[in-house]
């Protein structure tokens, strides 16, 4: 086991034994603080929003412009009331599996999750692509070359869940699709967004297959 994620069990653990009614867990747990890319505002952290000044030679300066107090959360480069799935614990709930198939993981672009039923119980087998690749949802494979997976930025895989019953096609293949339903952990409710298969080459729309 790889010494970052053996770290990041350790500090999921602690966190919900300290306080099993908040299921937060910072960023700077999950994986280091984001470095600038390009030019513009970046959440380098949950709470830390800094501005990437490009200097030539694709460096960058970094300049603090502010903190996000809660509840507001560092979200797509502003601050907002609407949690980040890894602030809030949300990518840290297992997924759940309702079909055979290759479903992408709803948070990492450099995660999927293979499907399958033993006897009457669903099974599913997290992977992860190679270093430098992200996962291709149109065609199940680790195909697209990323400068940086691990820690991805919006836009996820999936749509945010922002109300119950939320619910679209995924792009890039519109035969799968999200419903965003309500799960409990440590009496907190959160919005997760379970993936399901339309059968056959039907498209999802609007609580439709056809």
């Amino acid at each position: 086991m790889k010494l970052a994620t053996l770290i990041s069990l350790v500090l999921l653990a602690y966190c919900i034994a300290e306080n099993p009614t908040d299921y937060r867990i910072p960023l700077s747990t999950s994986c280091t603080p984001r470095e600038c890319t390009s030019p513009g505002p970046l959440c380098e952290t949950c709470t830390s929003l800094v501005g990437c000044v490009d200097i030539g030679n694709g460096t960058y300066d970094k300049t603090q412009l502010g903190n996000c107090k809660p509840p507001s959360y560092c979200v797509v480069d502003v601050c907002d009331s609407n949690p980040d799935p890894f602030c809030s614990g949300v990518t840290e709930l297992s997924f759940t599996c309702h079909q055979v198939g290759v479903f992408p993981h709803q948070f990492y672009h450099n995660k999927f999750v293979y499907c399958y039923k033993d006897g009457a119980n669903w099974k599913s087998i997290l992977n992860e692509c190679e270093d430098g690749y992200s996962f291709n949802i149109a065609n199940d494979i680790c195909s697209e070359h990323v400068d940086n997976a691990e820690c991805p930025h919006a836009p996820y895989p999936v749509p945010l869940c922002n109300r119950t019953a939320q619910s679209g096609a995924i792009e890039k293949k519109p035969a799968m699709y999200y419903i965003c339903e309500e799960r409990v952990v440590n009496s907190k409710t959160f919005l997760y967004p379970d993936l399901y298969l339309c059968s056959g080459a039907e498209t999802y729309v609007d609580f439709k297959c056809s």
